[in-house]
């Protein structure tokens, strides 16, 4: 996104940006909404740096576990998928 870097899934707020989540394995992608993501890092205690996040991520298609993090600008139209319990725990 235009040369931004983005340490923490907070820095995503500062562009109003959303999470785009890609499984390291099958390459199946999802959009999900900052805010959900943001709540649920800080109520279980996780590291939000997003090198570290990617890990907390398992794929709802092939099961793996380890995604790549990017800032997402969507459209009002576009669809934004809230955080399910899918997560690791």
């Amino acid at each position: 996104m235009g040369g931004l870097r983005f340490r923490t899934i907070y820095d995503l707020a500062k562009v109003d940006a959303h999470l785009g989540v890609t499984c390291n394995k099958c390459g199946h992608q999802v959009v999900l909404e900052r805010q959900g993501v943001e709540d649920l890092f800080m109520a279980k205690g996780w590291n939000t740096a997003l090198e570290a996040a990617g890990y907390r991520f398992r794929c709802e298609k092939c099961g793996h576990k380890g995604a790549a993090l990017r800032a997402v600008k969507l459209n009002e139209r576009q669809p934004v998928e809230r955080p399910r319990v899918l997560w690791e725990r």
